[in-house]
């Protein structure tokens, strides 16, 4: 592996220096610049782009989806700047998240360039992502131990020591990963599982989304495997190992034992009856009301919005003034501004109609048009996408990933193609 690091950074120089590390850190979010709110994502995303222009001298709008989709968020910001009913905390959030999204779209602009000059980018690219995603599976077991002995592994590091951020932990105790809120781990952990396969690294973000108190992320892993299952049935391509079988069995009896101990199967039988009563509406906590209320609240919504608004949204980060002017859902707590716990109502309160259309049509692509290439980019977004249901997954790192496999499969590319070969044949010219 160390071999062909040296020759990604060989071969790719500066700008695949620059395009790893951001995508390793597009969802470690508590790594932040201190007392400037900037995540290293968004930093290394802006030198990027700084640094492909300078050296190409020009900008590119080389895909209409993606610049028309833009172009509707840039639209959605300005417009919602002249909306005087609404917040000036909500109109300055529009603004300052578009900030934060525009970058992306250059990113994948330049990257879409890089491909056909540098076609080993894409090699740094899948690496980078997995590492990303052991990196944020590691940490997580580590703070599922240090829990257990009382100690809030992301407080200490990111507050206490390094002071990036005021609040690095959600204070509950479960792991969050490199992130305040379990619910970043929901997209990694589903592209845990598709990227690797490796049985022990699937099993470690299984546990993960066990044991990190987030329904979503337990919704991925449980669509994963279920459609694993599926796939291995309908294949009849079943095949059992008698030594791998006997370890698996005593591994599979100490954790029965130990969950048991633990209390851990309660917590996962809890979790999952949770879930199932949440998507039939059964649930009567302040939480689940108020998430089911997104949904059936869309035509009332619209009834008191401008064509604009309807068309073109509230401004990005602005979905939860859409509700909050009618049902004062968290008014009394004096927030700024908040955005609604669902990508899917976000995305359509936000960016308006057009937004949704053009967004929702890049993720139908992946799944209808990735298929042909590779059946993990059609089930890897498809259980992200429904993942988007039950809350607000799509943050600007997501965004990247999702854009990047976009371009992608445009370009025929199997990004979660083996590379072994390859690789050792790149290892060998290098010795």
């Amino acid at each position: 592996m160390l071999h062909l690091f040296t020759f990604y950074i060989k071969k790719l120089n500066i700008s695949g220096c620059i395009l790893g590390l951001m995508f390793f850190f597009s969802s470690l979010l508590v790594f932040q610049i201190p007392f400037h709110s900037m995540t290293y994502f968004i930093v290394l995303e802006v030198i990027f782009c700084g640094y492909m222009f300078l050296w190409k001298k020009s900008l590119y709008f080389s895909d209409m989806l993606l610049t028309l989709f833009m172009f509707e968020i840039v639209c959605s910001a300005f417009l919602s700047f002249f909306y005087s009913t609404i917040p000036l905390s909500y109109r300055k959030t529009a603004l300052y998240m578009t900030a934060l999204i525009l970058p992306s779209y250059f990113v994948v602009m330049y990257l879409n360039q890089l491909i056909t000059e540098k076609p080993d980018c894409v090699y740094v690219l899948k690496w980078a992502i997995k590492a990303m995603c052991v990196a944020q599976i590691g940490w997580s077991l580590i703070q599922f131990v240090c829990y257990r002995v009382g100690i809030d592994l992301n407080k200490v590091v990111f507050e206490d020591l390094l002071h990036m951020l005021e609040n690095a932990s959600s204070g509950k105790i479960a792991p969050s990963g490199f992130a305040w809120h379990p619910a970043i781990l929901a997209p990694v952990v589903v592209l845990t599982f598709y990227l690797f396969d490796n049985i022990w690294i699937k099993m470690a973000a299984v546990f993960v989304a066990l044991t990190c108190k987030n329904a979503t992320a337990l919704l991925g892993v449980m669509l994963c495997i279920a459609i694993e299952v599926f796939y291995i049935v309908k294949s009849r391509k079943i095949k059992i190992n008698k030594f791998l079988f006997k370890i698996l069995l005593v591994l599979g009896m100490l954790a029965i034992v130990g969950g048991i101990k633990l209390g851990i199967f309660q917590q996962i039988f809890d979790k999952i009856l949770f879930i199932f009563q949440r998507i039939a509406g059964t649930v009567q906590d302040d939480s689940a009301m108020g998430h089911k209320r997104y949904f059936t609240a869309l035509p009332i919504v619209w009834g008191v919005s401008s064509v604009s608004q309807i068309l073109f949204g509230y401004g990005t980060g602005c979905s939860g003034y859409a509700i909050d002017r009618i049902f004062q859902q968290f008014t009394l707590l004096g927030l700024g501004n908040w955005a609604v716990e669902s990508d899917i109502m976000n995305i359509l309160y936000s960016w308006g109609i057009f937004g949704f259309v053009l967004y929702y049509s890049m993720l139908l692509y992946i799944m209808l048009k990735g298929g042909s290439i590779n059946r993990k980019y059609t089930c890897a977004c498809l259980i992200i996408t429904l993942q988007g249901i039950t809350y607000n997954i799509q943050y600007e790192g997501m965004m990247l990933i999702m854009m990047t496999l976009y371009i992608c499969v445009k370009r025929k590319i199997d990004i979660f193609q083996a590379t072994k070969d390859w690789e050792e044949k790149q290892c060998v010219d290098l010795a």
